[in-house]
């Protein structure tokens, strides 16, 4: 039988519980399903979701970043990490019940303090995308 992953875990639950461990070290998070379905998700950053996420152009990088995490997940070990272009740091890792894949286990959306930042770069980029956005 073919099960989902909301078929076998309580949700609110564990939504509840990723808010509850949130209050006392904020970390971003959520668990995916394979279809992209976002199932729980805590302390997202407003840059990815207010922003790059908002933003055509910015979110085509956003994806894919997602795309390159799903297709290096079987060689997760545990995890996959990625820098986005947007220099933030994205992992995840496959959750496998009885040997299927159902999901996966999302921790990012942050910068490490040993990554140098081009801040010039950064500005130069979200000012274009700022303009785009509000068609200046």
């Amino acid at each position: 039988m073919d099960y989902r992953l909301e078929d076998l875990i309580d949700i609110p639950l564990l939504q509840s519980l990723q808010d509850k461990l949130n209050v006392v070290y904020s970390f971003p998070s959520a668990i995916i399903d394979n279809d992209g379905k976002v199932l729980t998700k805590v302390a997202w950053q407003d840059i990815c979701t207010k922003f790059h996420r908002t933003n055509s152009e910015c979110e085509k990088e956003c994806i894919k970043r997602d795309k390159y995490i799903l297709e290096h997940l079987q060689v997760a070990n545990p995890a996959v990490s990625y820098q986005c272009p947007h220099g933030m740091i994205d992992n995840a890792t496959p959750i496998i019940i009885d040997g299927k894949q159902l999901g996966n286990f999302f921790t990012g959306q942050f910068f490490l303090e040993t990554i140098a930042l081009d801040n010039s770069s950064f500005v130069r980029v979200s000012s274009s995308f700022i303009r785009t956005y509000f068609s200046i």
